[in-house]
């Protein structure tokens, strides 16, 4: 019996999946542990639409939403081109800043704090998707 490595696992077509993960994909995810807690972290102290009780529940928060955007990049990065992926990063980042205030006991988030928060990540998760497209169009000319 033949057995499966781990990209024919990911890259299942019968499924619809198409997951590519390269050798950038260590600094991207890196990079998201890094930036979206830090982001997160100062428009905490910056704003007042945004009030996180605990360092801890910003650095959680930030690294749920590092891993979660880290398996979207994985997922549409390379698909769909940086700027509808950075769209729904963007989206998906407001969304999880705004519900984390009801696990992350005694904040407080409202909606344009979510929306505020959303956009830097967003900023940052394009400046990325940029980082690591043009490593992989780079790739791509070596090999021609």
């Amino acid at each position: 019996m033949k057995k499966k490595n781990l990209e024919t696992i990911i890259s299942d077509t019968r499924l619809g999946i198409n997951i590519e993960f390269k050798e950038g994909t260590v600094v991207n995810f890196l990079l998201k542990m890094l930036l979206c807690p830090g982001v997160i972290f100062i428009i905490d102290a910056l704003s007042p639409a945004i009030n996180y009780t605990s360092t801890w529940h910003i650095i959680l928060t930030g690294v749920f939403i590092g891993i979660v955007g880290y398996m979207m990049d994985a997922m549409l990065l390379v698909n769909i081109g940086a700027e509808a992926s950075t769209v729904i990063d963007t989206i998906a980042a407001a969304i999880v800043v705004y519900f984390s205030q009801f696990f992350a006991f005694g904040s407080s988030i409202n909606f344009l704090g979510a929306l505020s928060a959303g956009s830097l990540l967003g900023l940052s998760e394009y400046l990325t998707h940029r980082l690591i497209l043009g490593d992989v169009h780079m790739e791509k000319r070596r090999n021609y």
